[in-house]
């Protein structure tokens, strides 16, 4: 099992299990690789010292944005967002609820804007966020 080590409150793919490095006091011999976000080099010395491969989270890859036509610019908007993050909003989702989940066991994206408050969201952003992310049964 793959095992995490970070203090944010990011997604965990049900492959995985969480593990905040605050907390760590040694490596987990069931560990066959883990990720960690942060800089805990002697977390990462353990598990390479027992042949586990170590590694960093895996940014998910940026889509190329089209070429914008020339024309007056914009006002740009804040630079952060006050509410809630996509990943924030996810983790929200009660998976005993059926109006949170598609029939297929996906996030709905409908409930996902209701607690974002944005429109605009799909289920690209979803999935690039969350690319594993299913209901629990």
């Amino acid at each position: 099992m793959r095992k995490l080590y970070y203090t944010t409150g990011a997604y965990c793919p049900p492959d995985a299990s969480a593990r905040n490095p605050d907390f760590y006091d040694g490596p987990e011999r069931s560990a066959a690789r883990v990720v960690i976000d942060g800089d805990f080099p002697w977390i990462k010395y353990d598990y390479e010292s027992l042949g586990v491969e170590v590694s960093a989270p895996e940014e998910p890859e940026e889509p190329e944005e089209p070429e914008e036509p020339e024309g007056p610019e914009e006002p740009e908007g804040p630079e952060e967002s006050e509410g809630l993050g996509l990943s924030e909003a996810l983790a929200q989702l009660d998976h005993g609820n059926d109006a949170h989940w598609t029939k297929g066991g996906l996030p709905s994206v409908k409930i996902v804007e209701e607690i974002l408050g944005d429109a605009s969201i799909d289920r690209a952003a979803i999935e690039a966020i969350a690319p594993d992310l299913k209901r629990e049964q």
